[in-house]
């Protein structure tokens, strides 16, 4: 699920400058192994999910652009585009008040420009992240969550004695 706060954030969220994206995933199924996938009029995607040990949950979910011609006709010109994405997500919940996980998120863009003298662009995200949550003495909840994100743009000049520098 994704909660978008643009002002007034819950006090949770306070001190944030600006809006707030908080998003939470569902853990992999316990019992048994699954998935799906599906095609839709631009891309195709496939999740899988399911048990490792007794009480560990695997997710994994990816996406990726297959069809480059519907946005051709979407547009009526030829668009040079390409995405990828893929999360994927462990859980161990080693007893009734202890839970840890361990979560990747990676994405990829990239812009091919057909003509010899325009640059292509290319954007990388990835972002890892552990959360662990525990009661002790059965009066208090700690909840520890630690990230990080990467973010990679480039600007890759074909022929760079054509290209002039941007200013």
């Amino acid at each position: 699920t994704a909660e978008v706060y643009t002002g007034a954030f819950p006090p949770g969220y306070g001190g944030r400058l600006s809006s707030v994206v908080n998003m939470s995933t569902r853990d992999g199924r316990a019992k048994t192994v699954g998935g799906k996938a599906g095609v839709n009029f631009l891309s195709a995607k496939l999740q899988l999910e399911g048990p490792v040990l007794d009480k560990t949950q695997w997710l994994i979910n990816a996406r990726k652009l297959m069809f480059r011609k519907t946005l051709t006709r979407f547009f009526n010109r030829e668009t040079p585009v390409d995405f990828y994405d893929g999360f994927i997500k462990i859980t161990n919940q080693s007893d009734e008040d202890s839970r840890f996980g361990l979560q990747g998120f990676f994405s990829g863009d990239d812009l091919k420009n057909d003509s010899p003298s325009d640059p292509d662009y290319s954007w990388r995200t990835s972002a890892i992240g552990a959360v662990a949550s525990g009661l002790i003495q059965d009066r208090l909840l700690v909840h520890l969550v630690a990230y990080q994100n990467f973010f990679e743009g480039k600007r890759i000049p074909k022929n760079p004695s054509n290209v002039a520098p941007s200013s």
